[in-house]
């Protein structure tokens, strides 16, 4: 978990919530539908959003 992400401070929250950017190459972007997957390191974890910028 990188220290600096988008949001405010985690402290009193019990699940984080906030910005982490995932860079990637443009030529990983495909024309048409794109599936991003995300593995997180314990049980729970949930993305309640993913935008994809280039």
């Amino acid at each position: 978990m990188p220290s600096n992400w988008a949001g405010y401070d985690q402290a009193g929250r019990e699940q984080f919530f906030g910005v982490i950017p995932i860079p990637t190459n443009i030529k990983n972007i495909k024309n048409g539908n794109n599936t991003v997957e995300l593995t997180f390191p314990d049980t729970g974890g949930i993305c309640k959003l993913c935008d994809i910028k280039y």
